[in-house]
């Protein structure tokens, strides 16, 4: 017997084949690399301007714009 949850449902719509190899045990769909990148960049990101809370980074003081 077959139990879908929704994310064996949107595996079976997306690729039938990943499907059926994943429901009968022969070999699982591999993860994506992108969702962890952009996940990533976020992180370090928010780190790096943590550390500039209540002021600007130095990266925004010194504007080379003239106005």
């Amino acid at each position: 017997m077959i139990k879908l949850s929704p994310s064996k449902l949107n595996l079976f719509l997306e690729c039938p084949l990943c499907f059926w190899l994943e429901v009968n045990d022969v070999i699982k769909r591999p993860a994506g690399i992108f969702p962890s990148l952009p996940s990533g960049m976020d992180l370090a990101l928010k780190k790096y301007y943590d550390r500039f809370r209540g002021s600007l980074p130095p990266e925004l003081l010194g504007s080379n714009h003239s106005q």
